[in-house]
């Protein structure tokens, strides 16, 4: 078995623009003008609101991630925008990303959106968690934000996502694989073609023309070490998928047993009574935001 041409096809397939699913015009708008780093509030609203439906999303989708927030200030984009700050803009806006390409039909039956969508707002929500626990009891140096955190989270296993869009024979395979053999779906991607799944998520950025920061963070997710300056990020979202798997949030349906992520759980690990506690706190905000985002009514 060639691991490496048979990962070469897909990363090719990743890197060209037709092939992977367009971008929503005004949100791939909103995310680039944050990485500008000169927009205006003004500037934000004004791309917001050309969008009638978006206006819609990102209010609703602004009260869940705060929750608790009554201002009256969400009667409007631009209140929504001072109150919640621009890397939490760029953070529902890649939120809304995630939404527009789930909603759309994939061509295999064995990818279950609703399972992904769970999975990924779940380890979105751990991630930014971890970032911030870790921050306040042993500050570190960052160029990313709790918000930021949540995003990358968010996006981390949307290459295997994509696969079902992009290469429905090959999400087949690595499906009808990790089945049979009980592993989670990262490992059997891994297993057959010899790479890490992040790996084709940081083509598909690049593609995109996401942030360049998005590229060399899930380049190097599997590999946190390489990237000293952002390990300690890479190690929160890396041990909050494993603690995802823990809370049921699989994109499996069927029982795995994920290999323990030692170094990320020695940086960055909490013990089982917080995560008992976490669990019950967390739940019910991934489901309001599951239901807000991905829902079929939404």
């Amino acid at each position: 078995m060639d691991h490496r041409q048979d990962y070469e096809r897909l990363d090719l397939l990743f890197r060209r623009a037709t092939s992977l699913p367009v971008l929503p015009t005004t949100t791939a708008e909103l995310i680039k003008a944050i990485d500008k780093g000169d927009a205006t509030a003004s500037e934000l609203e004004r791309i917001i609101q050309a969008d009638p439906g978006l206006t819609a999303e990102f209010l609703r989708i602004a009260a869940v991630r705060l929750p608790g927030q009554t201002s009256p200030a969400y009667s409007s984009i631009r209140g929504a925008i001072m109150v919640i700050g621009f890397k939490a803009v760029k953070s529902l806006a890649t939120s809304l990303m995630v939404r527009h390409l789930l909603k759309k039909s994939p061509l295999v039956e064995e990818f279950d959106a609703e399972r992904f969508a769970r999975h990924s707002t779940t380890v979105a929500f751990l991630s930014r968690y971890l970032y911030s626990r870790r921050q306040k009891s042993e500050p570190f140096d960052s160029q990313w934000s709790a918000d930021e955190v949540f995003a990358l989270g968010l996006l981390s296993s949307l290459g295997l996502a994509l696969l079902a869009f992009v290469a429905p024979p090959d999400y087949f395979r690595i499906h009808r694989f990790a089945e049979r053999a009980k592993c989670t779906l990262g490992s059997a991607f891994r297993q057959i073609y010899g790479k890490p799944h992040e790996l084709l998520c940081a083509s598909a950025a690049r593609t995109w023309g996401l942030a360049e920061e998005f590229h060399k963070a899930f380049s190097h997710i599997h590999e946190p070490w390489a990237y000293e300056e952002e390990y300690t990020v890479l190690t929160c979202v890396a041990y909050a998928d494993y603690l995802a798997h823990r809370m049921g949030a699989t994109m499996e349906s069927w029982e795995t047993d994920p290999e323990r992520p030692v170094e990320a759980e020695a940086e960055v690990g909490i013990p089982d009574e917080e995560f008992e506690i976490l669990q019950s706190v967390l739940a019910p905000q991934v489901d309001e935001l599951v239901g807000a985002l991905f829902s079929k009514a939404a």
